[in-house]
Parts: C-alpha cells; structure tokens; sequence
C-alpha cells in the first residue's frame, strides 16, 4: 500500500487488507473520516485486525484504529504492547480510552486531534512521548492511572493541559455507590465536573 494510497477519502467506510499486503506506511488512513473497518485477511502474515481495529500480526502493536468509527469508548486489547504513532488520530468518536494491561509505550502523535474526555493508562505503560494526547485543536483529556506512575508523571509535567485522577476512583466510583461490580465500573470512567 502506498503511503497516500488512502489518504484523505472520506467517502471510504470500510476496507479490507488482503493477504499479500506486506506493508502498510503510516498515515495510510489519515483523512478517511467514514472509516468504521479496517479488516485483514486472516491470511495474511503480517497484519491482523480485531473488531475493525488494525493490528501487527502478533497484535503487540495496534497500528491504526478507523477514523469514523462510532463506539464512544474502546478497550485495548491486553496483547498489545504498543499504541503506534497516530493510531488513534482524529477518531472524534471516540471519548474513552481503556489502555490494555501489557501496553508499556504510547508513541508520539498516537491521540493527537482526537476528543477525549478520558484515558485510563496502566501501570505497565512506562513510556510516554510528549506530544501523544491532545493536540492544541482539541480538549486534553482526563488521564486515569496510579499514584507514582508514568501516567501521574506525564499529566503532572504538563499540569497546565492535563488532569490526573487516581485509578481507583475510577474503577470503585460505581461500586462505593452500590450500583454495580467493579467489572461493570470500569468499562467508563464516572462523569467528571469541570
């Protein structure tokens, strides 16, 4: 696939990645607004897709999830290990973010021009680029994590964009209510007063 092969359709909705694509330059996807799924011959070894999110074949990386998809809230898997730069860029319809369990590294760009109210980052993610939530053209979000962690680090060094709230606010604020188990709770963060 060519590097500007797809960029900038927005009529695109959907695609599918047969398995004698080798190669995939990021930014291929930028642009296509519409796009709900990206799907990868099973096939095909070098790349893997799960619930239309684009994956490196062993799924440690999520390269590349689709612009137009509408879901609100997204949970990475906890095979990956790796948010690749821009993965997430202009997906404004999403609002949370749940970092999988095993992810250890953002790189730059991997949030930028998105609207997110919140991210949960596990204590796994230890690498953090600078400029890989927010952008100056959107709101930065909430940051979910644990006190002393790379997430408390990076929302502290850049106070003046981000907040910080401690993990367990997060996954208990429902279950100190009686409202349901913590399971249920931390599928979305509570809301968040300005």
């Amino acid at each position: 696939i060519g590097t500007c092969a797809f960029r900038y359709q927005p009529a695109l909705t959907r695609i599918e990645i047969p398995a004698s694509v080798a190669s995939i330059p990021q930014g291929a996807f930028d642009g296509c607004s519409r796009l709900q799924e990206i799907d990868v011959a099973p096939e095909n070894p070098y790349f893997a897709s799960q619930e239309g999110v684009l994956f490196d074949r062993s799924r440690t990386v999520l390269l590349r999830y689709p612009e137009g998809a509408q879901r609100g809230v997204y949970t990475v898997p906890d095979t990956v290990e790796v948010i690749a730069s821009s993965a997430f860029m202009s997906c404004t319809g999403l609002r949370h973010v749940t970092l999988g369990n095993t992810t250890r590294c953002i790189m730059e760009r991997a949030f930028a021009d998105c609207r997110l109210d919140s991210v949960l980052i596990p204590p796994s993610t230890t690498e953090i680029a600078e400029n890989s939530l927010g952008s100056y053209y959107c709101r930065s979000p909430l940051i979910y994590g644990e006190p002393g962690s790379a997430a408390q680090a990076f929302a502290t060094e850049h106070a003046e964009k981000f907040r910080f709230k401690n993990l367990y606010y997060f996954t208990h604020a429902e279950e100190e209510k009686g409202e349901g188990s913590q399971a249920e709770a931390s599928s979305v963060p509570p809301a968040v007063s300005e």
